[in-house]
């Protein structure tokens, strides 16, 4: 083999399986992400949050020469890909289950800290969960900001962690924003726990989303009734 074949072939070689942070050009990044398989109209990228493809046209220049990206090879591959025929809804359902599954396998994969993302998502969940309760959400918000405090501060504020325990957050402040106002619940608290109840339905989704979790496979994980929490989702919705 020629040394310049040989360098080429290298220098691919560590492209796709380097880790690489991927910006495209509307500014979306993909951090820390492998290059795990090169298409003719785009990259297949595997990361923390799954796989997913950004197509050439969505990518610098710079990234689409070093990859070989050839606009006449894209424009074929799509219009193969368009004219392909749709599985049929049984196939469709048996791939949505293998994707389900490889999630939960990925959660339960070791990390450096021989701890793993559903082990997190529940010792979060459990430390908001069982918090006990007053009555009075001033007092109770306290103590869920507290717990985040400690972890931050211990720097176990992983990002399972932050999943769960927003997710509880969110359960106790849904509750709390249901309550009448009362000597122990004024206007003022009850606006409080309604924030609360905003801010952290919207990021326990956003981190579920990120981390390719659904919300049945989240319930699961931290073995909440789903039927309940899906009528909690529809509450929070109408209330905001």
């Amino acid at each position: 083999m020629s040394a310049p074949l040989f360098v080429i072939l290298l220098v691919c070689f560590a492209s796709v399986a380097l880790a690489d942070d991927f910006k495209t050009i509307d500014g979306k990044e993909n951090k820390n992400a492998k290059v795990s398989r090169v298409e003719p109209d785009g990259l297949v990228l595997s990361s923390k949050s799954g796989i997913s493809k950004v197509y050439f046209t969505e990518l610098p220049k710079e990234v689409q020469e070093r990859f070989g990206s050839d606009p006449g090879k894209a424009d074929v591959h799509s219009a193969v890909q368009d004219a392909a025929p749709e599985p049929p809804p049984s196939q469709q359902k048996e791939e949505e289950r293998q994707r389900a599954q490889a999630a939960e396998k990925n959660l339960s994969k070791e990390g450096s800290k021989k701890v793993t993302v559903a082990s997190e998502i529940q010792r979060g969940y459990s430390a908001v969960i069982h918090l006990p309760l007053s009555g009075s959400f001033l007092t109770e918000s306290e103590k869920i900001l507290g717990v985040f405090e400690r972890n931050k501060q211990g720097q176990t504020d992983s990002d399972g962690f932050m999943l769960g325990a927003t997710f509880a957050e969110w359960l106790l402040s849904e509750i709390a924003a249901e309550r009448s106002v009362s000597s122990i619940n004024p206007a003022n608290v009850a606006e409080l726990a309604r924030r609360f109840e905003a801010d952290s339905f919207r990021e326990w989704q956003q981190r579920a989303a990120s981390m390719g979790l659904t919300d049945q496979q989240l319930c699961e994980l931290v073995h909440a009734d789903c039927n309940v929490v899906r009528s909690r989702i529809e509450a929070t919705s109408l209330r905001h």
